[in-house]
């Protein structure tokens, strides 16, 4: 048996960490605002963009997993995500926007974001053959991982101040793009040994 949910929350942390996720807004509106809670009421919104975003790129998964055994599919799935990864190295691609946004508009450039970055991706060759319940977990423990920990690296953002971001600041695109690879390299070795 595949150590599912303790990958996918992983996964959800890795997410979480990366600014591009989220938190960076959530610590803007904090600050504008100059309210712990308005960093805290961005979050919602956020994680809900997310989880909307990771649900979609799992739900042709689940549907394909009643017609035939997905299990066969990992090696596609893993070329898919080493090709996703050499595609997005090329060019760095982040949205443009302004600081201001309401819940609704968080949730819309979360969606998108994650889109982009491919997050549902990673979780893909993790639930082939698991069925549509395991994935609704896989995808429950994924999004409150991501929450957990964009939590926790705006919480520290806003208390120790955004002077100290960029002595500690790393490249996540990076960071996520190795990621991607790697889980492609993983589930083609996990579909040609099964």
């Amino acid at each position: 048996m595949e150590p599912l949910l303790p990958s996918v929350a992983l996964m959800g942390a890795l997410h979480g960490l990366n600014p591009a996720m989220g938190w960076l807004f959530a610590v803007a509106r904090g600050l504008q605002e100059r309210r712990l809670g308005a960093l805290l009421g961005a979050l919602g919104p956020i994680a809900l963009g997310h989880t909307a975003a990771v649900g979609v790129m799992l739900a042709p998964l689940w549907a394909l997993d009643l017609l035939l055994p997905t299990t066969e599919l990992r090696p596609w799935l893993g070329l898919g995500l080493i090709g996703f990864a050499l595609w997005r190295s090329r060019k760095p691609w982040h949205p443009v926007g302004r600081m201001r946004a309401g819940a609704l508009e968080l949730s819309a450039w979360s969606f998108l974001l994650t889109l982009g970055h491919g997050a549902g991706l990673m979780l893909l060759p993790f639930l082939c053959a698991s069925g549509a319940l395991r994935g609704l977990e896989a995808l429950a423990v994924h999004s409150l991982s991501t929450l957990l920990v964009m939590a926790l690296a705006a919480l520290l953002a806003y208390r120790l101040g955004l002077h100290l971001l960029p002595r500690l600041w790393i490249n996540f695109d990076r960071v996520w793009l190795w990621a991607l690879g790697t889980m492609g390299l993983a589930s083609l070795g996990m579909g040609l040994a099964g």
